[in-house]
């Protein structure tokens, strides 16, 4: 399957240095935010995939109103097979499952796995690494050794084979994972600096099994003005991502805005943002 690159194109923002006035720490100019994205048409197939929630308690009325085809269920790999091969005859890429240090976690992924094998399946897996049981703190943060030390271990011990497997989804053999939040909040701005921890994690991981990641950032609920994002928290990753309760009309508007900076401010981050600004990959 080809895999369908949405091209942006750098927009030059020239930043002019005015006087104070009464107005500068005022609402920002709406239209700025608030804009039409041309549609744009699909000359081949697109990459396409689908977060994957593992229901360790039965799905009923409460949760789903409309009856699932399968009816209410917990997941099982008799579902699983269902599900893969629905995603298969529907020419869905991979399916991604969550991972925040627990077993359960873990279970479920090696229970897809089985079931894909079984099932002869195409659909492949992502994995989605949340850092919150890492538990980092300005304070503490990630890139402290004795968290860093933590987080390099979750894939020295459990996910690395996962992610080396037939099993697991890649781009141009790179096994690709998602890193979330990548947009951290108020109170813990300084617990992760994704420039350093990234390359650090892309050098060790290289270093260890022969193959670099594919890293996705992932923004997490609510919208926020892309000028407050730092650009360790955008520039880091190989590619964004955004999950959340907006249309996905509004979340690509969002993405769009990340990609808007200077030509200069652009020019230093490729080196090590593998063409981020010219590629990217939306998986809405």
């Amino acid at each position: 399957m080809n895999m369908k690159h949405i091209i942006f194109g750098l927009v030059s923002v020239v930043l002019a240095l005015t006087a104070c006035d009464k107005n500068e720490y005022g609402a920002p100019d709406k239209d700025k935010y608030i804009y039409d994205i041309p549609q744009t048409s699909l000359s081949s197939d697109a990459l396409t995939g689908a977060y994957y929630y593992n229901y360790t308690t039965a799905v009923d009325a409460a949760k789903s109103p409309e009856k699932p085809m399968l009816g209410y269920y917990t997941t099982t790999e008799h579902v699983m097979k269902q599900h893969i091969a629905w995603a298969d005859k529907a020419g869905l890429d991979f399916f991604i499952f969550a991972y925040n240090g627990s077993d359960t976690d873990k279970a479920a992924m090696d229970m897809f796995a089985s079931a894909r094998t079984s099932a002869g399946g195409n659909v492949k897996y992502v994995i989605r690494y949340d850092t919150g049981h890492l538990n980092v703190t300005n304070d503490n943060p990630l890139e402290s050794e004795e968290k860093y030390k933590l987080f390099i271990t979750d894939f020295v011990d459990v996910l690395a084979d996962m992610m080396l497997s037939d099993s697991y989804y890649t781009i141009d053999g790179r096994p690709v994972m998602l890193i979330t939040p990548a947009n951290l909040s108020s109170s813990a701005l300084l617990s992760i600096d994704f420039n350093e921890v990234m390359r650090q994690f892309r050098s060790d991981f290289s270093s260890f099994y022969g193959v670099e990641p594919y890293i996705i950032g992932e923004m997490g609920t609510g919208w926020v003005a892309p000028v407050n994002y730092s650009d360790h928290q955008v520039y880091s990753f190989d590619a964004l991502t955004a999950i959340t309760t907006l249309s996905a009309k509004t979340e690509t508007r969002r993405l769009h805005q990340l990609l808007q900076c200077g030509q200069e401010k652009c020019g230093q981050q490729k080196s090590h943002s593998h063409k981020f600004l010219e590629q990217m990959d939306l998986w809405l």
